[in-house]
């Protein structure tokens, strides 16, 4: 997992964070005005979906790849692969929230971004999900400052079931901001 933009967005992502909680207690409408962050819950999503993949059972036969799938079969539709695709994606192995936001909106085109399934079958609580997410970051990361245990670790993946950083990833809290 390389990580290309984090430094340079930090700055931004923190005087984002820190204007809007200046304005006064966090809203709906206030969360709506932090591009950046929600660029980075974005590509969190996408690097790391809440459902990477979901059970579904076939209607009617059909063949795939060469296999022949019989109805009332169940099978598990992976909805990260396209995630990872890089004729959607440029360097998708890469953490780029540049890619959440305009020009380059890469996880707008159709069948790009699935992290809560895709469909009509799509998690009816995506975009709470999407509230909590920003909610609880912009609040840690406007109370907090946090560091890596280990400054050396290099970030790894692990599948437990879904994607998430290895059991070495550990973070500390430095201070507690003003």
């Amino acid at each position: 997992m390389r990580c290309s933009n984090s430094p340079k967005r930090w700055p931004a992502w923190q005087t984002e964070i820190d204007a809007v909680f200046a304005a006064g207690p966090l809203t709906a409408d206030r969360l709506r005005k932090m591009p950046i962050l929600h660029a980075t819950a974005q590509e969190t999503l996408r690097l790391y979906p809440v459902a990477p993949m979901v059970p579904r059972t076939v209607i009617e036969p059909f063949t795939f790849a060469g296999c022949q799938l019989q109805a009332m079969e169940p099978v598990m539709a992976a909805t990260g692969v396209a995630h990872f695709d890089p004729r959607i994606y440029r360097d998708p192995h890469r953490f780029d929230i540049d890619r959440c936001l305009p020009p380059r909106q890469e996880t707008r085109q159709p069948g790009a971004f699935a992290p809560y399934g895709f469909g009509a079958h799509t998690c009816a609580g995506a975009g709470f999900a999407e509230v909590l997410i920003m909610l609880t970051a912009a609040t840690l990361f406007h109370e907090l400052e946090f560091a890596l245990a280990d400054p050396a670790y290099q970030l790894r993946r692990t599948y437990s079931p879904s994607p998430a950083p290895d059991k070495h990833c550990r973070v500390r809290v430095v201070r507690r901001r003003g």
